[in-house]
């Protein structure tokens, strides 16, 4: 019995370090970063510069792979929005941009950012778009901390519209289309009755309420 419960312990403690490689949102978050896109990097480390030029000076070097970063004190999910290597997705914050850079936020609890070269111009997607392609894929969930106005479901993309519904722990939320900062949903509800309305899915000063459901573990808004 002693035996059997020590690999069990074992099988957890290796599922669980497996799932440690993966930065999944949680939390409401945006606000205090402010950012309007998100930028896709490919490759497994990158140079920041103070000024989008190659010749302004270095500001830092960073290395990671699927368990932690090389930078003292910097973890994964300070780094990333997202951060699913399974999937290929590794997705940064993006404050400003040209042609041909952007700049990202690298630690997410300092709200510090840098400038890195494009790789590739459509890697930039911002907040709209990256909903609009993932949510309609994936669906969405509810982030933890949002208000309940965002689970009010309108007639229409605004705060006075009349209201159609309310979402109430959906197992499902379909996304239609993105308006602004609302998003038009169709849900199953846990009273089985299907639903259709517009909802909010960031305030206007950018925190997100929803993100797209691209890891699914079990259970409703069992993320890591």
């Amino acid at each position: 019995m002693k035996k059997l419960l020590i690999i069990l312990g074992l099988m957890l403690f290796s599922g669980s370090c497996a799932l440690a490689k993966d930065v999944v949102p949680t939390q409401t978050f945006g606000a205090e970063i402010n950012s309007y896109g998100v930028y896709q990097i490919s490759q497994n480390s990158m140079t920041l510069y103070s000024e989008p030029d190659n010749s302004a000076k270095v500001i830092k070097k960073i290395a990671w792979n699927s368990e932690t970063t090389d930078t003292e004190g910097l973890e994964l999910q300070d780094l990333f929005v997202l951060y699913l290597p399974e999937r290929g997705l590794a997705l940064l914050d993006v404050v400003d941009e040209t042609d041909d850079w952007v700049k990202v936020v690298y630690d997410r609890k300092k709200n510090s950012s840098g400038w890195i070269e494009k790789g590739d111009q459509f890697k930039f997607m911002p907040w709209g778009i990256f909903m609009n392609m993932y949510g309609k894929k994936y669906g969405l969930y509810t982030l933890k901390g949002a208000p309940d106005v965002s689970k009010v479901m309108r007639t229409a993309p605004e705060n006075f519209a009349q209201i159609s519904g309310e979402m109430n722990h959906p197992k499902v939320i379909n996304l239609n289309t993105v308006k602004g900062n609302w998003v038009l949903v169709s849900v199953s509800d846990l009273d089985k009755f299907p639903k259709t309305g517009f909802v909010r899915w960031r305030a206007d000063n950018g925190e997100k309420y929803y993100f797209p459901k691209i890891k699914v573990l079990t259970g409703i808004n069992d993320f890591k």
